[in-house]
């Protein structure tokens, strides 16, 4: 039965952060207002949709209904196999976080969403500072363009075979992305290469980069001393995500 991704441009609609009218009050005068809201909707209407919408949480009163928020979207035109190229937009009208829009990939079989590095699309990053609306739909528009790149190296991975050296190699290069060099020598690679699916068994590049991309982030092995934590921080999710991206590149 073929694997389909549901819809959830509904969420929008339910994200306080994502229909904020204005900024926070705690924002200075120059700090300039984009509405998450009217951002979506050229997006939305060149047929993208919605695959997940959600928000930070925040204690702070002055924050809530401003805080950073996070929504990734996806378009059935550019499905590579259970693949998805999406566009991943952060926003906060807080101050807490500036204005970026990122390329990504989704995969449907387990539902591991992979951000692609800079140097594959241009990931924008905006001040919030004399910027308007026009100028976001025409960087979104040069994101999207990039998107066949994106499937291309996809579809180059799917193809190599990695020895169990290189795959050895690569999860020890990886662990070193989210740990110092002691530290990932002490923890047994064998734990981020571990397999969970049936779908990742063959050793391509592209299932050795994401067994290794999800265990790092998803974690539930082994450490040194205590089964590894999921990564939960947005921000450095992003960075790790990038950064493992740029790795599997360097193995094509």
């Amino acid at each position: 039965m073929e694997k389909i991704l549901v819809d959830r441009t509904y969420l929008l609609d339910e994200i306080d952060s994502v229909n904020a009218m204005n900024k926070a009050s705690r924002t200075s005068e120059k700090y300039s207002f984009v509405s998450t809201k009217q951002i979506c909707e050229p997006i939305l209407s060149q047929g993208w949709k919605v695959m997940s919408a959600n928000q930070v949480r925040t204690k702070d009163e002055d924050r809530i209904g401003y805080q950073k928020h996070v929504i990734k979207f996806y378009n059935e035109d550019y499905k590579i196999d259970d693949d998805y190229p999406n566009i991943i937009f952060l926003n906060s009208h807080d101050g807490t976080s500036s204005l970026k829009i990122l390329a990504g990939i989704f995969r449907l079989v387990c539902s591991n969403g992979l951000v692609v590095a800079k140097h594959e699309v241009e990931n924008i990053r905006f001040i919030h500072k004399k910027i308007n609306q026009s100028q976001i739909a025409f960087v979104m528009a040069g994101v999207i363009k990039q998107i066949p790149i994106i499937s291309k190296n996809v579809e180059e991975m799917k193809k190599k075979e990695l020895t169990r050296l290189q795959q050895i190699e690569f999860a020890r290069k990886a662990m070193m992305i989210r740990w110092d060099e002691k530290t990932s020598l002490e923890i047994d690679p064998e734990g981020v290469l571990t397999v969970r699916r049936d779908e990742d068994v063959e050793p391509t590049l592209w299932n050795v980069y994401n067994k290794v991309q999800e265990n790092l982030i998803k974690g539930g092995f082994q450490g040194i001393r205590h089964t590894v934590r999921a990564i939960k921080n947005v921000d450095r999710d992003i960075t790790m995500n990038k950064q493992l991206w740029d790795l599997a590149i360097t193995y094509k």
